[in-house]
């Protein structure tokens, strides 16, 4: 009978993927850490006592626990195991010989299987499709330097996935690709979640980086909930199809046949990749930007700025740069600059052409300035700034 007032204690070198656990049996796996006793493990798990019971008579079963009061009346794996059950062609054990000499001795409790984690198994891990890997990702060395147990792999790993999580797909934070099979999709969500399980740090100060971890958990759940369900995963295959072929201009819509399909959207993924590579990496860029821009040297910040622009071409952060220059950093001819270059990505032109209005303006371009300001008008009949500036020039 299993003592509930004892703690279970995990078993070393037992690599649990190889045991096919179910979800709960994993979760509540990660959670036995030989301080938590078998009722406080009930209590906490939210699988209710019964299944939380079940889940640990597995585990001890399968070897991967030691569970005090628990006597093994089989191993779970006995039927599938070579270690367990040799083949006819086999030799038998000693003990097995032993067994069968002395019909009237007591048999022998079943071994549990002994799992030994290899080298392999040991350093392999999820690799996620990051827009932008580790080690090319701009870390804020606030981050890097806050005190935490996280070392220092792990938490470089946590803060470039936490930065990127909207701009990967599940297959992408998974590491896979778009076909990628049930055991694939399993065995990396074991791997990702025991890996960023916030009960690992349990009772652990982590300051910022306990937010993170948690954004970062319930992204692989909900994956693994989405990916692990076939209605859930065609429904959600649908939609990331439906999205790269928007993003791709309608190439994996085109493409007959299932197997075509499947190749375009493979296709489009990688497409979409890069794409959320340059997205991504325009993101560093303003975020460069906008720590020049905090130190007052607007210079750098507006070089900085001009790269990303480059890179994601979006007009309105080109417009809320062009306001900072001029308001802020005093620089008309970069807030004229980055003004036009909005314009020209399809800003409002009303917004554009009074920025630079103002710009012209501010330096005694007064001719230009007008122009400018009509054209605010034109656009924008009744505008009340451009139309303030032209009554100072005493023109409509």
């Amino acid at each position: 009978m299993i003592d509930e007032n004892a703690a279970p204690i995990p078993k070393p070198n037992v690599d649990i993927i190889s045991l096919s656990p179910t979800a709960e049996q994993y979760f509540l796996f990660s959670r036995v850490d030989g301080k938590l006793t078998v009722a406080q493990l009930c209590q906490s798990s939210g699988l209710g006592r019964e299944n939380t019971l079940g889940c640990l008579e597995y585990l001890a079963s399968a070897g991967a626990i030691e569970l005090p009061g628990f006597e093994a009346a089989a191993s779970p794996l006995a039927e599938e195991s070579p270690a367990v059950a040799p083949s006819n062609n086999e030799p038998p054990t000693a003990a097995a010989e032993t067994t069968s000499a002395s019909p009237e001795a007591p048999a022998a409790k079943p071994a549990a299987p002994t799992v030994e984690k290899t080298p392999a198994a040991q350093s392999a891990h999820v690799i996620p499709n990051y827009p932008i890997p580790p080690e090319q990702f701009e870390f804020d060395p606030e981050l890097l330097a806050h005190e935490s147990p996280l070392d220092d792999g792990l938490r470089r790993e946590l803060i470039c996935l936490y930065a990127q999580l909207e701009q990967m797909s599940y297959y992408d934070l998974f590491g896979l690709s778009i076909g990628a099979g049930r055991k694939e999709i399993k065995k990396a969500y074991f791997r990702l979640s025991k890996r960023h399980h916030p009960d690992n740090f349990f009772r652990q100060d982590l300051g910022p980086l306990g937010k993170m971890q948690e954004a970062v958990f319930k992204e692989i759940a909900r994956a693994y909930a989405t990916l692990s369900k076939k209605g859930a995963r065609r429904d959600y295959d649908a939609a990331l199809s439906a999205h790269l072929a928007e993003q791709s201009g309608g190439a994996a819509e085109s493409a007959p046949g299932e197997a075509a399909e499947s190749s375009a959207a493979g296709a489009s993924q990688d497409e979409l990749r890069e794409r959320n590579k340059r997205k991504a990496a325009g993101a560093l860029l303003v975020r460069r930007a906008e720590k020049y821009q905090e130190r007052g040297d607007y210079a750098q910040a507006a070089e900085e700025y001009r790269k990303a622009l480059a890179l994601v071409r979006d007009p309105q952060l080109a417009m809320r740069v062009a306001d900072i220059m001029f308001s802020a950093a005093k620089m008309p001819k970069e807030a004229a600059c980055f003004a036009r270059a909005g314009l020209k990505l399809g800003a409002p032109p009303a917004e554009a052409h009074f920025i630079v209005g103002c710009a012209l303006q501010s330096v005694g371009a007064e001719r230009e300035a007008v122009k400018e300001f009509q054209k605010v008008l034109a656009h924008a009949p009744g505008h009340p700034g451009a139309t303030e500036r032209l009554g100072q020039f005493g023109a409509r």
